[in-house]
């Protein structure tokens, strides 16, 4: 909804408008805005709602919503409202895996594939390590391990074996 009024120091609440051409462009203009705001003041009037009854009704439906969100994510409505607040602000960062996801890189000309051990946020970027298990990480018999950036990501490390298969098709369409 395109807001029609704006709150003075003192207080005072006017219709926006202008700026005008002309003098007759600003009175067609803000007679227009004019019975625009008085509609939306008549619909609000309708509701038999106060101010107050409208902010209790958005506090409720706010917890509610958080509540909700908490359940359903496994965690605390603070928690939950910590995460919505970080990603208003912009530090929020939702990443492509998680620690325990396979991973998938080149190696003489075919796919390999690592497990993604720990992820490191860095002022420089974000870090993935990876290992690779002789025979399985039950043994914890380490035979290679690694490290690659997000911007390698669909580059030189895949998140799937099929964007890792078509990468490779490509890079042999490219050799030949």
């Amino acid at each position: 909804m395109e807001r029609l009024t704006v709150v003075t120091a003192k207080g005072a609440a006017l219709v926006m408008g202008g700026p005008y051409e002309s003098e007759q462009h600003a009175r067609d203009d803000l007679m227009t805005r004019y019975k625009v705001a008085v509609g939306r003041l008549a619909a609000y009037e309708d509701t038999g709602l106060e101010p107050e009854d409208i902010k209790e009704i958005m506090n409720r439906l706010n917890e509610r919503f958080l509540l909700l969100l908490a359940k359903e994510y496994e965690t605390t409505p603070k928690r939950a409202m910590e995460i919505l607040m970080a990603e208003r602000d912009g530090q929020l960062v939702v990443l492509p895996c998680k620690v325990g996801d396979q991973v998938y890189f080149p190696v003489a000309g075919r796919w390999d594939s690592a497990t993604i051990e720990h992820i490191e946020v860095w002022s420089t970027g974000v870090r993935f390590f990876w290992v690779q298990y002789d025979i399985g990480p039950e043994t914890n018999e380490l035979w290679d391990d690694g490290d690659f950036e997000l911007d390698d990501i669909g580059k030189t490390v895949f998140l799937t074996r099929q964007e890792a298969d078509a990468a490779l098709e490509q890079m042999k369409g490219e050799e030949a």
